[in-house]
């Protein structure tokens, strides 16, 4: 898919940042995972519509 046909979607906390990285590390771990997949895939989402290496510091200096 190209680039700009992605839509980014961001997810903002006023914590502290242990919450931020367990958030984070929960997310990633997440993404991409059976758990996830498999139920959106009779949607038509796949691997590629991951976000890959793409960081949020990437993706607000980007758009």
């Amino acid at each position: 898919m190209p680039e700009e046909s992605f839509n980014w979607a961001g997810v903002g906390f006023k914590v502290d940042q242990d919450f931020l990285d367990r958030f984070n590390a929960a997310q990633a771990a997440y993404l991409g995972s059976p758990q996830m997949m498999v139920p959106v895939a009779e949607y038509g989402y796949s691997d590629a519509m991951l976000p890959g290496d793409k960081t949020t510091e990437w993706v607000c200096a980007n758009r």
